[in-house]
C-alpha cells in the first residue's frame, strides 16, 4: 500500500463514462476468455464430439486429466454433443472420449493459459475391437467468444523475463497500458507507478486470487510476492459485466501446489557498482547527486505439495526485498532512503467430493520506510517513517452441479494499516517549516505553509461474490449464461494523529526575529490516537450475461451490469487535544449519495477464418466512487493560523496570551459544538 490518505487527492466526481471500442483483431496466437470463477484467471476446454457421419453424439464419457488437477474431471456429452469443463488453471492437459462401440480417442497436451476457453472437437470412429486413437498436437489458441482486449502471463514469462519483479512491470508489458514512470533496475520497486489504460487514469480493478485489493479508485494495495503469482492477466479493454469501472481489470491467480512436492528457491543481487551514471556537468551545477540504488536484493522461498494426494494440496511462500536508494542532495552517510518489504502466506485447496472443492487463501506484507519523504527540504529527522501491514483473505467453494451448470462463492477481506510516526519527540523539536526556505525540522510534517499533520490510515474491504454459469445447448444455438451478484463495503479511515503534536511553527528566517518566529499554526488533533474519520462506500451488484452463439463462427456476448453505490460515513467523535481552540462532540453518521446505474455491455466475434477473428465491443462503464466523497465528512482536521507574538522570546508556544492576529483558518473552530447531523 503506497498512496497517501483520500485527503491528499483530488476528489473524484461521480460521472458516467461510456466507452465505445470497436476493434478488429488479428489473433494468431492470443485471445481473451470468459471468466468461471470470480475475478481469477480460469479458462476452460469445451467442444462436441459427433460420429463419422458429423451427426452429434450424445452419452459420450468425456475425461479431462493434467498436473493442475486435484483429480480426473468428468464430464457427459449433452443431447448436442458438447461437452465443457470450466475453471482450469494454466497448463497442460489430456481429454479422453469413450462411448461403447466406438473408438476411444485421446487428445493430448491441450494446453490452458489465461482465461480462453479453448475449444477441443472430437470424431469417433465405430470400433470393431477395441482401440485408442491417441492425437499430440497444438491446441486452438483463438478464443472466438470473447470481445475483451486480455494480455496474459504465465510463470515462465514472469520468471524468464528480465523485470523489476512487480505489478508495474507486468503492466508495462501490456498492451494498451501507458506508464507513467519507468522503472530502471528496480529504481521504482518501493513506489507505485502510475499508468493509463487506453486514455483512462485510475479506475482499476486489482484482483489477488479474486480478492479485490484495489486502493482507492485504481491503486494496488500490496506489493505482491511476484514469485507466488502462478497467471498475471489484463484487460485494457472490452471486459465484460464482472468489470465496472473503465480502466484495467488485472487479476492475478496464486500458485496452488500440486500432487508432488515442489519448491523453488531465488535470489536477485544489485550493487551500485551494477549502476550506470549518466548526469552531466549541468546537472551537477544545480545541485543534483544523482538518486541510484545503492543496494538491491530479493529472496523468495516457497514449498507446495500433496496434503492428501488427489484430495488436498497446500501451497507456502515467504519474500524478502530490500531496496536502498540515495536522495540527490543528501550526504548518504547521513541518511538514504531505504526500504524493507516481507510478503508471506499461502494456499490450500481440497477436492471434498467429485463435485464440491474448496479453496483458501492467506497473504500478508509489510513495507518499512523509515525515512519516507526524505529531501532537502525534509531532512532525515523530519520524514514520516512508515511501518505499514497488508493483508488479503479469502475462503471460496466451486460446485459442479452438472454437466451443464457450474457455481462459485467466496468471502473475501482486504486491508491495510499505515500509520505515519515521527523520527523525534515533539516536545522537545516541535514541527517547524522556514518559509524563506521551504525546510522542514523537528518532527514530521507535510510539507508547505498548509501542509498536514501526519495521518493514520486504516483500509477495512470485506468481499462476498457468487456466479453461476448454465449451459443451454439448443435453443437458436447454444448459451453460455452467467449470472452473478457482487457485496462489498469500501472503508477508508483516514485521521490526522498525534503523533508530532497540535502546534506547528511558520518560522522565516529572513525576519531577524529570534528563533526566527513568524506565525504559528494549532490543529485540532486529539491528544492520544488519531481523527475517527470512517468514509465508506457499500457495493451491490448483480449481473447477467449471455454468450450466444447463433452459428459456430458468430459469437454475440450480451450483458447488463446493475449496481448501486452507498457512500455514507460512521459516526465521529471530536475530542481536540486544544479544546479551547476547537469543539468537542459527535458528528451524526450519514448517507452522502446513493447511486443505481445500470451498465450494458455488448460484444460480436465473427470467425473468418480459423485463425482470423473480427471482434466488436460497446460498454457502459462507471467510475467506483471509492472515497471520494471524503471531503463532505466533517470529521476531518481543522486549523487556526495566528501571527506568533513570542514575547518571552524562546521560540515555543506557551499559551493563548502569545497569540496575535488570526490570520486564516479551516474546519471545525470555535468553543463549543452542537452534535452535527445531515
Amino acid at each position: 500500500m503506497t498512496r497517501l490518505s483520500a485527503q491528499e487527492r483530488e476528489s473524484v466526481i461521480g460521472t458516467r463514462i461510456r466507452t465505445y471500442k470497436w476493434y478488429v483483431a488479428l489473433l494468431l496466437a492470443a485471445g481473451g476468455g470468459i471468466v468461471p470463477a470470480f475475478g481469477q484467471t480460469l479458462g476452460s476446454i469445451e467442444g462436441t464430439v459427433s460420429d463419422a457421419q458429423g451427426l452429434a453424439v450424445p452419452g459420450a464419457t468425456v475425461t479431462l486429466a493434467g498436473e493442475a488437477l486435484i483429480a480426473p474431471q468428468v464430464a457427459v456429452t449433452l443431447v448436442d454433443g458438447s461437452y465443457r469443463f470450466r475453471a482450469l488453471g494454466r497448463g497442460a492437459y489430456d481429454v479422453t472420449f469413450e462411448l461403447p462401440g466406438f473408438q476411444t480417442l485421446v487428445r493430448e497436451g491441450v494446453i490452458v493459459e489465461g482465461s480462453r476457453v479453448i475449444r477441443i472437437d472430437a470424431v469417433l470412429e465405430l470400433a470393431a475391437v477395441a482401440e485408442t486413437v491417441t492425437v499430440t498436437g497444438a491446441a486452438p489458441v483463438v478464443d472466438i467468444r470473447t470481445t475483451a482486449l486480455v494480455n496474459d502471463f504465465g510463470t515462465a514469462e514472469l520468471q524468464e523475463v528480465p523485470s523489476a519483479t512487480d505489478v508495474w512491470a507486468v503492466l508495462g508489458q501490456t498492451a494498451g497500458v501507458r506508464m507513467r514512470g519507468f522503472d530502471v533496475g528496480g529504481s521504482h520497486k518501493s513506489q507505485q507507478t502510475g499508468y493509463e489504460s487506453f486514455g483512462i487514469r485510475d479506475q482499476n480493478r486489482i484482483l489477488a486470487d479474486g480478492i479485490d485489493t484495489t486502493e482507492g479508485d485504481g491503486g494496488t494495495g500490496f506489493y505482491f510476492d511476484y514469485y507466488s503469482i502462478e497467471e498475471f492477466t489484463t484487460t485494457a479493454a472490452g471486459a465484460d459485466v464482472e468489470m465496472t469501472a473503465p480502466g484495467s481489470l488485472v487479476m492475478m491467480t496464486m500458485k496452488s501446489g500440486g500432487n508432488e512436492f515442489s519448491g523453488m528457491y531465488h535470489g536477485d543481487y544489485e550493487h551500485e557498482s551494477f549502476v550506470g551514471e549518466n548526469t552531466g556537468a549541468d546537472l551537477e551545477a544545480r545541485g543534483y547527486t544523482g538518486n541510484p540504488n545503492l543496494l538491491f536484493f530479493e529472496t523468495h522461498a516457497d514449498l507446495g505439495g500433496p496434503i492428501v494426494r488427489d484430495r488436498a494440496w497446500f501451497y507456502a511462500f515467504y519474500n524478502h526485498f530490500r531496496i536502498d536508494k540515495a536522495v540527490s542532495g543528501i550526504d548518504r552517510a547521513v541518511a538514504t532512503d531505504l526500504g524493507d518489504f516481507d510478503n508471506f502466506g499461502g494456499k490450500v485447496t481440497v477436492q471434498l467430493t467429485g463435485s464440491d472443492r474448496l479453496i483458501g487463501y492467506t497473504q500478508w506484507g509489510l513495507k518499512e520506510k523509515p525515512k519516507r519523504g526524505l529531501s532537502t527540504d525534509v531532512g532525515p529527522d523530519s520524514v514520516l517513517a512508515q511501518a505499514s501491514w497488508s493483508w488479503a483473505h479469502k475462503a471460496e467453494w466451486q460446485r459442479v452441479w452438472s454437466n451443464q451448470t457450474f457455481m462459485t462463492a467466496a468471502f473475501k477481506h482486504f486491508g491495510f494499516s499505515w500509520p505515519m510516526v515521527p523520527q523525534v519527540d515533539p516536545g522537545s523539536q516541535p514541527p517547524r517549516l522556514d518559509t524563506a526556505s521551504g525546510r522542514l525540522s523537528g518532527a514530521g510534517w507535510f510539507p508547505g505553509d498548509n501542509g498536514a499533520p501526519p495521518f493514520t490510515f486504516v483500509r477495512w474491504k470485506p468481499q462476498a461474490t457468487a456466479t453461476l454459469n448454465h449451459y443451454e445447448p439448443d435453443f437458436g444455438g447454444s448459451h453460455d449464461l452467467k449470472f452473478g451478484y457482487e457485496f462489498q463495503i469500501d472503508s477508508s479511515r483516514v485521521g490526522a494523529n498525534a503523533n508530532s503534536g497540535p502546534v506547528r511553527y511558520l518560522d522565516d528566517s529572513a525576519n531577524g526575529r529570534p528563533f526566527n518566529v513568524d506565525r504559528i499554526m494549532l490543529f485540532s488533533v486529539p491528544a492520544e490516537g488519531e481523527i475517527a474519520s470512517d468514509d465508506r462506500n457499500r457495493h451491490h451488484a448483480a449481473f447477467i450475461q449471455d454468450t450466444w452463439r447463433p452459428t459456430d463462427r458468430l459469437s454475440l456476448n450480451l450483458g447488463v451490469r446493475y449496481e448501486q453505490q452507498r457512500t455514507y460515513f460512521l459516526d465521529a467523535a471530536s475530542e481536540p487535544f486544544l479544546a479551547d481552540f476547537f469543539p468537542t462532540g459527535t458528528t451524526e453518521g450519514r448517507t452522502n449519495v446513493v447511486w443505481n446505474t445500470w451498465a450494458p455491455r455488448l460484444g460480436v466475434t465473427f470467425a473468418l477464418a480459423p485463425s482470423t477473428v473480427l471482434k466488436g465491443h460497446y460498454g457502459r462503464y462507471y467510475v467506483n466512487l471509492a472515497d471520494s466523497h471524503g471531503a463532505a465528512n466533517p470529521a476531518s482536521v481543522a486549523w487556526i493560523r495566528y501571527a506568533f507574538l513570542d514575547p518571552i522570546a524562546n521560540g515555543v508556544y506557551d499559551g493563548p496570551a502569545e497569540l496575535g492576529a488570526t490570520l486564516d483558518e479551516q474546519g471545525a473552530t470555535g468553543l463549543a459544538l452542537a452534535t452535527a447531523g445531515p
